[in-house]
């Protein structure tokens, strides 16, 4: 994940010395700045129901659900996902029979093609050409990378393959499903280029993921906090009006869950390691290891007894 992420005036409050960046950009208008898998619903419904017109078969299949806009700030924690994503339903059709982060994967690449009449085009323009994942690593990177990790990484480079593999099938699946009722020409590199920024960046957990402009700039380092997401009631302008509700995420600058001051050009960092979290999966998605997931899978591993004494 991103780049650097440094406090400025406008963005740290002093006295709690807290980052945010908020859905709100400029009263009245809402506006949406996390790229999620809604948008990528939302973009293709239309597409599944053209497809669903035009097939010689007739059939219909149930529209693609809409995930709660709600569940995707309420963990804002890095999903972690083994090669496979979750299982799909063997009935599924359209966008149904692709994972969350294949359709967000399609979204974020059809955006960066649009490229400035993308409402997201300063944040795509931002995302590294090369995703940071383990199976997107090129072979010598990819050896050292192994070998630094030392008796951890023992068998993984199997796994990199097999995840390797189940992201090109997912990209393939997407573009023979979509590609030709697109407003952009994509190929097969581009929305594995998607998905590796999903994959490397996204907050939340299957059905509902999101990209986070400007919180998912932060680096990683140990003790940092992990952002987190409140949404707080705004009041009506006028009396009739509707509350209205306004997200935030939020990256407290603390380490190991002490304050940390912070001042003008300071860094603000986060962690990438999801309560759980599993140090294969971290590698293929992140192309590192956390060190706090290394001692908590070692603490969950079951202890070694000694012979008893008798």
């Amino acid at each position: 994940m991103g780049s650097r992420s440094v406090a400025s005036g406008g963005c740290i409050h002093s006295s709690s010395q807290t980052f945010q960046t908020s859905l709100r950009v400029a009263r009245p208008k809402l506006v949406n700045l996390y790229l999620t898998t809604d948008n990528a619903r939302a973009f293709l419904r239309p597409l599944d129901e053209k497809i669903q017109r035009s097939s010689s078969s007739g059939s219909r299949s149930a529209p693609a659900s809409q995930g709660p806009g709600a569940g995707l700030l309420s963990g804002l924690k890095l999903p972690l996902w083994g090669a496979g994503g979750a299982r799909r339903p063997t009935d599924a059709s359209g966008s149904q029979a692709l994972p969350a982060v294949a359709q967000l994967g399609l979204l974020v690449a059809v955006e960066r093609a649009r490229g400035d009449q993308s409402f997201w085009a300063p944040y795509i323009q931002s995302l590294p050409a090369a995703p940071s994942c383990a199976w997107a690593m090129p072979p010598q990177q990819l050896k050292a990378a192994l070998v630094a990790l030392g008796p951890t990484a023992e068998g993984w480079g199997a796994a990199v393959e097999r995840a390797r593999a189940g992201v090109y099938g997912r990209a393939e699946a997407a573009v023979r499903m979509y590609g030709r009722h697109l407003d952009v020409e994509l190929d097969v590199e581009d929305v594995v280029w998607g998905m590796g920024q999903v994959l490397s960046r996204a907050y939340g957990h299957e059905p509902d993921l999101g990209l986070a402009p400007f919180i998912d700039l932060c680096n990683h380092t140990l003790g940092a906090p992990r952002p987190r997401g409140m949404t707080l009631e705004e009041a009506p302008e006028a009396t009739g009006d509707p509350v209205r509700e306004v997200s935030y995420a939020v990256v407290e600058s603390s380490r190991y869950g002490e304050p940390l001051p912070l001042a003008v050009g300071d860094e603000v960092y986060v962690t990438y390691a999801a309560d759980g979290g599993d140090p294969l999966a971290a590698f293929l998605n992140l192309g590192f290891v956390p060190p706090e997931i290394v001692l908590e899978a070692g603490m969950r591993e079951p202890r070694r007894r000694g012979p008893m004494c008798t």
